[in-house]
């Protein structure tokens, strides 16, 4: 079960840094905007229902990855080497250096009263020590030398010290820093020179009386003459762990790792109990961490934190917060070196209403049709007269757009149409029934777009307007006259298209009336572009309400508030299925909480609907990033009680729930679409 924590402080690591300034360690690539930090503490604000160990309230360190908990590693008690990790500023992921943290309840671990936040920060960098000490074997009256006195290697003399080693030399090039280190916990220190690393070693060994070499040697800096000298170092059958990271491939002396026999490990994060340990080596004051923080600056001050970190000044410092709001800080990026932190919501989300996505989703062209992102509103008359225990919100895509009274097609079409025009298409060609809203917002682009047409012999040029060729069936069984010639249709025609009129009944897949209606506009010259009923099963037909999906997230940002279910009608189904795909998106790549996502069929013609829904939630993932296996059946959550038996047609439980939401609070919903998903809100939320 999950937790979520208020941040309120984060160390600055030197791997944040690095990806700040290079976009990469090793093969962890910085593809897209990634916010920094992974070292922080926090107060508990939320807790799932199951959640037994910590409460609201309770200040806690903060492990920051997320194993799958499945795989071989993660059932043999090694999660640090799990191939599914996620991890906090890792890429692909985000980093801690925002307002709230989601996390594993087991992954929380709660601080003594005596323990400080600032000390909690700093658990993470411990437990990295912890488990590198741990893969050094050290047993009491042995003796240890640490390269590199950074963070982790100060820490790790402490742990050593903690574990009872004899013997404890630390070595650096940096004067300061060793001596902290003598301060700190180093019996003795060494500063390497320019020369061979057998030099190095030769004289390390008789300045610091290891006759014989060191019994474990731990390698904290990464850098090659020090792993070349830690080997010199270490004694015949002695222990070497190398626990920093530097160049992908070094000069390493083979000849003597074999003729002394060395044991060499590698140490990576921490694993099983590691976090633990650190937590307890703070409580009982056996390491001291608070000795360590050389600053704690502002949030806003983070960029300058990071600079400072750079030019090595200082040994660790804490960014205080943020506390009150989740706008990411830092960023890594690829192509950026020095990232603003005013004016802008890094990461994602920026503050003038519109985000970024991240690739390949950002690449995808995309036309402008939008206000902007639809408004988003509370219901609270509507929460209270359903009981008052679930917030219901509402996202406006009937106020989206200044073309044709917008709506959710055409939040499709930004996706579709940058098609047509790049292919040269001169005619827009779809389908709906009679009092469609689809085909009167593919009219209204029609007549919003203008097309040149190439230049004909004699140099002459035509210029003309988009057009729209649609063909609305007998969808729905009314039979008035005046039913085809006023609402929608009217709004069609008066934007300049002209329907065909079709006899042809309800269905969600591709109809041959289409197909007709689109070798008649090639056999008359023109060249059309079809779109299905909806704009839903195209290969582009998910990706607007995918992109929605990264809207409702910004929106919950600026709000502070989490939507844990999202309710929406479906019918043809690309609404529904790119909000699947958006969703889990954000889910496996951006550490965004899981969320339910209800469709409420609206087809009468379930089976077709969510077949429908799942192929197409399929293919508009592989397109934006995660593969088709990463959507299953199991995410494709559809309602069947509220149809009515026939699409169409507003059965007596819509007809009361359009009623509901007017008179209660003047909230106005359809009765083909949303007022059957509101007449299944209500009753979800009622019970």
């Amino acid at each position: 079960m999950a937790e979520q924590s208020a941040l309120n402080y984060t160390g600055i690591c030197g791997s944040d840094v690095h990806y700040w300034v290079e976009g990469r360690i090793g093969d962890f690539i910085v593809e897209n905007p990634m916010v920094l930090g992974h070292e922080s503490s926090g107060t508990v604000t939320q807790v799932g229902d199951a959640v037994k160990s910590v409460k609201v309230g309770d200040r806690v360190a903060l492990e920051p990855g997320t194993p799958c908990r499945r795989c071989t590693p993660c059932l043999s008690g090694h999660y640090n080497l799990c191939d599914d990790m996620r991890f906090a500023a890792t890429p692909p992921y985000d980093g801690t250096l925002t307002g709230f943290w989601s996390s594993p309840e087991d992954f929380c671990y709660k601080l003594p009263d005596h323990v400080t936040l600032q000390e909690g920060a700093l658990v993470e960098p411990l437990a990295v020590a912890v488990h590198i000490v741990k893969q050094a074997e050290i047993k009491p009256g042995q003796t240890v030398v640490v390269m590199g006195a950074g963070p982790v290697g100060l820490l790790c003399c402490a742990v050593a010290k903690a574990y009872g080693a004899s013997k404890i030399v630390s070595v650096d090039i940096q004067a300061s820093r060793l001596e902290f280190a003598a301060k700190y916990a180093a019996t003795h220190t060494f500063t390497p020179e320019r020369v061979a690393a057998t030099e190095n070693a030769a004289r390390l060994l008789k300045e610091t009386g290891l006759v014989g070499g060191a019994d474990a040697v731990i390698d904290a800096s990464g850098a090659e003459p020090s792993i070349q000298t830690s080997i010199h170092v270490v004694r015949r059958g002695g222990i070497y762990v190398q626990g920093g990271m530097g160049k992908p491939d070094i000069n390493f002396p083979i000849m003597a790792l074999c003729t002394k026999e060395i044991t060499c490990k590698g140490s990576f994060r921490y694993g099983s109990g590691d976090y633990k340990l650190a937590v307890e080596f703070v409580a009982s004051g056996k390491v001291d961490v608070k000795a360590l923080i050389t600053g704690t600056v502002k949030f806003e001050d983070a960029e300058q934190a990071f600079k400072d970190v750079k030019e090595g000044k200082g040994i660790k410092v804490l960014i205080a917060g943020p506390n009150e709001n989740e706008t990411p800080l830092l960023m890594a990026c690829t192509q950026e070196k020095v990232i603003p932190t005013s004016d802008y919501m890094l990461s994602r989300y920026e503050t003038s209403g519109y985000f970024r996505l991240p690739e390949p989703f950002a690449s995808i062209p995309k036309a402008d049709f939008l206000f902007g992102p639809s408004p988003i509103h509370q219901l609270p008359r509507i929460s209270e007269a359903l009981g008052g225990k679930v917030e219901i919100w509402a996202k406006r895509e009937d106020c989206n757009s200044g073309i044709a009274f917008g709506g959710n097609k055409t939040r499709k079409l930004e996706y579709l149409i940058p098609e047509a025009l790049e292919q040269g298409c001169d005619t827009l060609v779809s389908i709906g029934g009679v009092q469609s809203n689809h085909t009167r917002q593919v009219a209204g682009i029609a007549a919003k777009l203008g097309l040149k047409v190439q230049p004909l012999p004699h140099t002459q040029t035509l210029t003309n307007t988009t057009q729209a060729k649609l063909v609305q069936e007998h969808w729905v069984d009314i039979t008035n006259p005046i039913y085809s010639k006023v609402g929608n249709i009217q709004l069609t025609r008066l934007m300049g298209a002209s329907p065909i009129l079709d006899p042809s009944p309800f269905g969600i897949e591709h109809k041959p009336t289409l197909a007709s209606l689109t070798d008649s506009v090639l056999a008359a010259g023109g060249k059309p572009y079809p779109i299905p009923a909806g704009a839903s099963d195209h290969p582009l037909g998910g990706l607007g309400f995918a992109r929605w999906a990264f809207e409702v997230r910004q929106q919950e940002l600026a709000l502070d508030v989490f939507f844990d279910t999202i309710i929406v009608c479906a019918v043809t189904g690309s609404t529904f299925a790119g909000m699947i795909a958006g969703f889990k998106l954000l889910e496996l790549k951006h550490n965004c909480p899981k969320r339910r996502i209800i469709g409420i069929d609206a087809s009468a013609k379930p089976a077709a609907t969510r077949a429908q829904v799942l192929r197409i939630a399929k293919f508009t993932a592989a397109k934006i990033g995660l593969s088709e296996q990463d959507v299953t059946e199991a995410d494709v959550e559809l309602d069947e009680r509220y149809h009515d038996g026939v699409y169409g047609i507003a059965g007596e439980g819509t007809v009361q729930a359009m009623r509901f939401g007017a008179e209660t609070e003047g909230f106005i919903t359809d009765p083909v679409y949303e007022g059957k998903s509101l007449a299944g809100d209500s009753e979800s939320v009622s019970c």
